[in-house]
């Protein structure tokens, strides 16, 4: 189990994702579902890979960084990871991560 920590407009909350792929974006068939027009339909998404997670753009306009770094496809995703796009942070906390 990974915790995501999402800061965006309607505050911070903590997502659960039980396993990859995880899909973010302002589409209501994402498992994470943002509230913004700077976010793609289909924005990014999570995906596990044993223990590890990856972050994947989805081919967004705004893009999608990790530690402050534009990335089409980010491996070992790792706790206190810092990934942002189009306003919108998320970081990820908890168990299922190195």
């Amino acid at each position: 189990m990974l915790n995501l920590v999402v800061v965006d407009a309607s505050g911070r909350r903590s997502v659960s994702v039980p396993s990859g792929p995880f899909t973010i974006g302002r589409s209501s068939d994402t498992q994470l579902q943002l509230n913004d027009a700077h976010v793609s339909r289909r924005h990014a998404e999570l995906i596990q890979d044993g223990s590890n997670w990856r972050v994947r753009d989805l081919g967004s306009r705004g893009g999608t960084f990790v530690h402050g770094g534009r990335s089409r496809m980010f491996d070992g995703v790792s706790k206190d990871s810092a990934i942002t796009g189009s306003g919108v942070k998320r970081k990820l906390a908890g168990r299922g991560h190195r």
